[in-house]
């Protein structure tokens, strides 16, 4: 699911993109990829994109805040 959203991205397709990283985000076999986090920073990136900035700094601020407990 994640690469399919950032395959998704890649096409600027923002809304499927952030459809396919949040499905992945909220699976509960997602928590220990090693990428799960990075899909909260690029959901802020889609929402930046879609110009849904508080949206997208919700987000962001997930990413820095899972960042700092690593």
């Amino acid at each position: 699911m994640y690469w399919k959203a950032e395959v998704l991205y890649r096409q600027d397709k923002f809304e499927a993109a952030n459809k396919q990283y949040r499905i992945f985000l909220f699976n509960p076999g997602s928590v220990t990829a090693p990428n799960w986090n990075l899909a909260n920073y690029n959901i802020g990136y889609c929402q930046f994109k879609l110009n849904n900035y508080d949206t997208a700094q919700t987000w962001f601020r997930k990413y820095i805040a899972k960042k700092e407990k690593t």
